[in-house]
């Protein structure tokens, strides 16, 4: 198993235990075999683990925090900053109806933006990090990062590997990350208050017969918290959905509790009584509606394209350069290039092999085209295509609207096609186990976990570097490693 100067490089630079773990390997060749990962097979149509996990040390640690809380100051400064909060300026700008601006942004307060549950998508290259989208949103892929981590220390491979070093993981449970927060945030909302009842909204369609094992485990790993920061606090965590919410005056109820905080896994959905509450400052709504105005990959362009305007301080400028690849919004205008004036259109056409091209509102890597992965003829079809968008402004909103009527709009949103065309950032190679007895060269993004302002854990997506899309999605195949921290 020869592994490339440059490769081991890579991996050094995150933590030596994963050049530690590849010597491990070359000493037994059993390692190789996926039959020797049986238990990180899961029964997931979507998510499959890679069998080897990736350590980082607390220097790369310390960048990842520094850029996910970066950029994300960033973006949640947009709606007041750029916009000044005004639904028609919001409407105008990513192409929403002005009634629909104003509901991502009704009641949303400088306190609300500081609690937020985000994933931001990155790339680590030699040269630093490079953020290719941020998914503020509840329903983040990869929450089942506790159960993951707990498979591969129990991995006979792994677990050996982890005994002879005597490595020390330092990771937290994900949950636990979470529900400190909200912890923390309910605590600051009601002042005084001796319990916190937390309400997981689920979608309408909700019917998961695991339902009462999931809530046994998340009230346990939520019962940990209080007791371990929080001993004048009781409460409980109920997996729910808004048709089994009752509002009785000026507060929200489950089962005949009082509901102090929701964390609504509704594609961004509040129904109008509910978001009154919220806008009267009468409940805790974790992320709400204006995820839907953050996670945009507008945004990136928006921040890439103006960061030398007065909006931003010289310390946010430096951030934008660092960590937002070159983004434009496609339009058939002049735009600028490190800081050559250029026509869009034509620049776009004439660079596939260092362009991505990709649509504003899309989830699993749908649509995104990979200019060094894309044939010629269908790169300049894309572009035509995109010269042409459209708008969510024939998308109707209105207060009564019900859970059913906004997944709809969900649908027609994701229909909409306006697209961005970003800089080709070359990914870094790593050495992950691959086939039923090998290894192999695989490109890798990040998903890091920020829940309010404290960084909370991260994974891998890895795809082999044959891959013919060049596309790092768990929905074009690309498996999940685990990333555990470690010190050096």
């Amino acid at each position: 198993m020869e592994i490339k100067p440059h490769i081991k490089e890579n991996h050094e630079r995150l933590s030596k235990y994963n050049t530690l773990f590849h010597d491990y390997v070359r000493r037994n060749p059993e390692s190789l075999r996926a039959s020797g990962y049986g238990l990180l097979e899961l029964n997931d149509p979507l998510f499959k683990l890679q069998p080897w996990p990736t350590f980082i040390g607390p220097k790369i640690k310390a960048e990842i925090i520094e850029a996910n809380l970066k950029v994300l100051d960033l973006l949640k400064c947009i709606p007041q900053r750029v916009f000044s909060n005004d639904p028609g300026a919001i409407s105008k700008y990513y192409g929403v109806s002005r009634e629909l601006a104003n509901y991502f942004i009704y009641g949303v307060t400088d306190e609300h933006l500081d609690n937020l549950l985000a994933r931001g998508d990155f790339i680590i290259t030699p040269t630093g990090l490079k953020c290719l989208e941020f998914n503020v949103n509840t329903n983040l892929g990869g929450m089942s990062l506790p159960l993951w981590e707990s498979l591969y220390q129990a991995t006979p491979v792994i677990s050996e590997f982890l005994k002879q070093h005597r490595v020390i993981i330092r990771n937290r449970n994900l949950y636990h990350f979470m529900f400190e927060h909200l912890a923390k945030a309910a605590v600051k909302f009601y002042r005084g208050c001796d319990k916190i009842n937390i309400a997981l909204v689920m979608g309408v369609d909700f019917n998961d017969p695991r339902r009462a094992s999931q809530e046994r485990y998340l009230n346990t790993v939520f019962n940990n918290v209080l007791q371990s920061g929080f001993s004048r606090l009781d409460g409980q965590v109920s997996v729910c959905t808004y048709a089994q919410l009752k509002i009785v005056g000026d507060n929200v109820f489950y089962n005949g509790k009082r509901v102090h905080v929701i964390v609504e896994w509704c594609h961004g959905f509040v129904p109008h009584d509910i978001l009154e509450l919220f806008n009267e400052r009468q409940i805790l709504i974790c992320n709400g509606a204006i995820a839907w105005i953050l996670s945009t990959k507008l945004n990136l362009a928006l921040l890439s394209e103006n960061k030398d305007s007065g909006w931003f301080s010289a310390e946010e400028k430096e951030t934008i350069e660092k960590y937002i690849p070159w983004t434009r919004k496609v339009t058939d205008s002049e735009t600028t290039y490190k800081g050559e004036t250029v026509q869009l259109k034509d620049f776009t056409l004439a660079n596939r092999e260092k362009l991505v091209l990709k649509p504003l509102i899309g989830a699993g890597g749908k649509d995104i085209h990979v200019g060094p992965h894309t044939p010629e003829k269908e790169w300049q079809d894309v572009v035509e295509a995109a010269m042409h968008p459209n708008d969510w402004q024939d998308i109707h909103f209105d207060e009564n609207l019900s859970e059913e009527q906004w997944y709809e709009i969900v649908k027609k949103a994701a229909e909409v096609k306006n697209w961005l065309v970003q800089e080709y950032i070359e990914p870094s190679t790593y050495i992950y186990q691959a086939g039923e007895n090998g290894c192999g060269e695989h490109h890798a993004v990040w998903g890091f976990f920020m829940f309010g302002n404290t960084y909370s854990g991260g994974w891998v997506r890895a795809i082999p570097t044959d891959s013919k899309s060049g596309i790092i999605n768990c929905h074009q195949g690309a498996k999940v490693s685990v990333v555990f921290e470690v010190e050096e």
